[in-house]
Order: structure tokens, then C-alpha cells, then sequence
């Protein structure tokens, strides 16, 4: 049943991004966008954490890693230690459609979000000036 609710939930979260990504000009990012989360390798350990509440926190952080690692559209992705590489256009639009579309699905505030998260995520000076610019406009329309 947990793995029918996850399914459900990417589904929504899917949708939401893809509306966002056609906004913003990008509609085949948002089709594609993350499909690796249902990979096995994905979705069993966010799964047994995330939903079931099993033991797995180590599981479900390498798959936090992987997923970061295969989807361009994370901060992490641009991120080697201390080094941070500014995320071309496409893949900032990919991330505020998926913040949006984040925020959608768990009936979330992206601004009240962004005011907590922002200084957890490592992002380069351009990226990062680029995303504020854009949720501050989001947060005013």
C-alpha cells in the first residue's frame, strides 16, 4: 500500500512540475522530470523510511545522493566540495518548477519554504540570485 501512495504522490508532483515546466518554456523537462524515482533503486529505500517508518535512514540518504546525482535540476548536482558551478537556464527552471510543483503537491507556501530552506542549499551566486528573483515574483502573482 506505501508503494501505491509514493506512486500517487509522484504522479501528483509530476503533474505539477509539468505545468510549471510548460510555463516556463521547458515541457520536456517536466515530462521526464525525475523518472529516476521510480527506479528500484529510488523508491524502495524513500519508501521503507520515508512512508513505512522502517530503519533505513542510511538507505534513503544514498538514495537522496543518487537521485541529486542523476537529475540535473538538484543544487547538488553543480555542487564538489567547495566548489559550485552556476546551473545553466534550463535546469533553474527545471528546479523552481520542481519547488513549485513540491509545494503544490503538499499544499505547501514556496516562499515560507524558500525563507527556511534557503540557507541549507548551496547554490552558485548567478543560480541563486536568479531563484529569489523568480519566487520572489511567484510569491507576488
Amino acid at each position: 500500500m506505501n508503494y501505491l501512495i509514493y506512486f500517487l504522490y509522484l504522479i501528483k508532483h509530476k503533474w505539477f512540475v509539468f505545468i510549471e515546466c510548460w510555463k516556463l518554456g521547458i515541457p520536456w523537462l517536466g515530462v521526464v522530470h525525475d523518472w529516476s524515482k521510480f527506479r528500484p533503486s529510488e523508491m524502495i529505500p524513500h519508501v521503507r523510511w520515508y512512508l513505512a517508518g522502517q530503519n533505513g535512514y542510511e538507505s534513503f540518504i544514498i538514495a537522496q545522493i543518487i537521485h541529486s546525482n542523476r537529475n540535473k535540476h538538484h543544487p547538488t548536482y553543480w555542487t564538489m566540495g567547495h566548489i559550485v558551478a552556476e546551473m545553466p537556464i534550463k535546469y533553474r527552471k527545471e528546479m523552481l518548477a520542481d519547488w513549485i510543483g513540491a509545494a503544490r503537491a503538499k499544499d505547501n507556501n514556496l516562499s515560507e519554504w524558500w525563507k527556511q530552506s534557503q540557507g541549507k542549499i548551496t547554490l552558485g551566486t548567478e543560480t541563486r540570485k536568479w531563484m529569489e528573483d523568480k519566487i520572489g515574483h511567484f510569491h507576488k502573482g
